[in-house]
């Protein structure tokens, strides 16, 4: 089970842009030691290529736009250096098949049968909420797993947070195009200054009963060094506020391998001391949680 990892469609200026640079580039690379007719022949082949990549991503766009109805292709379409014809096909609901074919005036380029996934347009919407949370700190020897906050400290208190993905969540995502995933955390307290807190990868499993040292290989936490996303927080700002971070590649990796689930890991960066309202707040609205948007397959 895999999760698309683009996060848009090319949009054809850029395409058209690129398309030009290199083959403008390619040019002033060879034309020192080939002749005048060569460079020419050269270059017509180079944009006759790109041209034809870019009908690949005209045609996927343009269908895009369409959700899952009937695929449309075109013919015709002129751009600098030649013009475009795309045929697109339905391969099954979810899926379509793209030809492309390119004509500089001397020269022709045919891409046939680019796959393509197809989607439905309609922004999809998941929350998903964490099964467990908790405080661990330094010199505390009791759980904190029943805390209405979570507490995270620079050098001295981590938040844990963990997620389970279920067979429905797994179905919703399957195949689907990512937009975003944003673990999202109400702050109830912190000191003034403007610091920033980062959220990391577990890399070991854990349970209500974890502690600084405890089950730690080192003490606060068994995390990826590198962050997955860093936030500043605004100490300025009147509580309570919300805060977001993205972790896209973090529901991937899930996705894709449910033994990686340990859940996530929030680590100051700086002499930070924030808390945040945990799983046992008072409030639904300020309790943690994992907000996925995406555009589901056709089905």
């Amino acid at each position: 089970m895999s999760v698309v990892t683009q996060r848009g469609i090319l949009l054809l200026p850029v395409a058209l842009t690129l398309a030009l640079v290199a083959t403008l580039a390619y040019t002033m690379t060879r034309e020192g030691s080939m002749s005048a007719a060569e460079v020419d022949a050269a270059y017509d082949i180079e944009v006759a290529h790109y041209l034809a990549a870019t009908g690949v991503h005209l045609a996927r766009w343009q269908n895009e736009k369409r959700g899952c109805g009937l695929p449309q292709g075109f013919s015709g379409v002129t751009f600098p250096g030649g013009k475009i014809d795309a045929a697109v096909a339905a391969d099954g609901k979810s899926a379509m098949k793209i030809s492309v074919k390119s004509d500089t005036g001397r020269t022709t380029r045919s891409l046939p049968n680019v796959p393509v996934t197809r989607y439905d347009r309609y922004e999809a919407p998941l929350t998903i909420i964490p099964t467990d949370d908790t405080s661990i700190v330094k010199g505390v020897f009791t759980s904190r797993a029943n805390d209405d906050r979570l507490e995270t400290t620079d050098g001295n208190a981590h938040a844990l947070l963990k997620f389970s993905l279920s067979d429905d969540n797994r179905k919703d995502l399957d195949k689907a195009l990512l937009i975003s995933a944003q673990l999202k955390l109400v702050q109830a307290s912190s000191n003034t200054r403007t610091l920033s807190l980062g959220v990391h990868r577990v890399t070991k499993s854990w349970g209500d009963n974890a502690l600084w040292t405890t089950p730690w290989t080192t003490p606060g936490g068994d995390y990826a060094p590198v962050a997955t996303s860093i936030v500043p927080l605004d100490g300025s700002t009147f509580l309570p506020v919300e805060y977001s971070w993205r972790i896209d590649s973090l529901l991937e990796l899930w996705l894709a391998d449910k033994n990686e689930i340990q859940g996530v890991l929030l680590k100051p960066v700086g002499p930070l001391d924030a808390k945040f309202y945990s799983l046992n707040s008072f409030l639904p609205l300020l309790r943690p949680r994992l907000v996925v948007r995406y555009y589901p397959r056709c089905t």
